[in-house]
């Protein structure tokens, strides 16, 4: 074979082999959105199937009864209701012995991408920490606690500043005063403060990381009884935005 046709059939041969990585590119893409696009249309199917039993079993008002009777009927381990009017924040809150179970399962048990939001297990299931924290995911920034990152806004934060916590034997008002936006190692995630000076110490940070808040004093915060709703943001490395209130009692 002359050298000249040696040439041509190197050039083919790159040819023949660049089509075939195209190709395969090709179709490795199409497999991919058509998982993908299965993966979602399953998620958005299990989403609204939770959404729709939470509207079934959300706090009874009947003051005969317990408050969350509907929900611990299904599970034992709820301990309140978080809602937030005008946002799709209406979730049961649940606890376990650990922060991860929650994490990939449902209301019910089951394996469940979107989670349950949950207590963190180092709280008391009565709400009576200086800080109760709860969890909830931020998926593709629309569901679960995703409504969260709207409250990064002054004029929104300033417009749903009221929430209500339903425990079995009461019904609050939650008002809350800071949108921040921390690291998941941050202050915010202790627990257990004390000491009247290590909550105010809390407080000041938790103005000196707020994004959206009210005027307040941190001394004025120190006796009352925090909630803080956190969920996952990509503000900067592994960033969450939180949003903390007060119990009315």
């Amino acid at each position: 074979m002359s050298k000249e046709k040696k040439k041509h059939s190197r050039i083919g041969l790159i040819i023949l082999i660049l089509i075939l990585l195209l190709l395969l590119l090709a179709l490795g893409f199409i497999c991919y959105k058509y998982f993908f696009n299965n993966e979602s249309d399953e998620l958005e199917t299990q989403y609204n199937e939770q959404t729709q039993l939470f509207a079934k079993i959300s706090p009874d008002e009947d003051t005969n009864k317990n408050l969350l009777s509907d929900a611990l009927a299904i599970n034992s381990q709820t301990v309140a209701w978080i809602s937030i009017p005008d946002t799709t924040i209406d979730y049961p809150i649940v606890q376990c012995e650990d922060n991860d179970y929650y994490i990939d399962h449902s209301f019910e048990g089951e394996y469940y991408q979107l989670g349950c939001p949950f207590l963190d297990y180092r709280n008391s299931s009565d709400f009576s920490d200086f800080n109760s924290i709860i969890y909830g995911h931020n998926w593709s920034n629309k569901y679960v606690f995703a409504a969260l990152l709207d409250f990064k806004n002054q004029t929104y934060f300033e417009e749903h500043s009221q929430g209500t916590l339903t425990l079995p034997d009461e019904l609050y008002t939650v008002s809350f005063f800071a949108c921040v936006v921390v690291e998941s190692d941050s202050f915010l995630y202790s627990v257990n403060l004390p000491a009247k000076s290590d909550r105010i110490t809390y407080l000041k940070q938790v103005q000196e990381s707020a994004v959206a808040s009210i005027d307040f004093e941190p001394e004025d915060y120190a006796d009352k009884r925090l909630i803080i709703l956190s969920t996952c943001s990509r503000d900067s490395g592994n960033s969450r935005t939180a949003l903390v209130g007060y119990i009315n009692d």
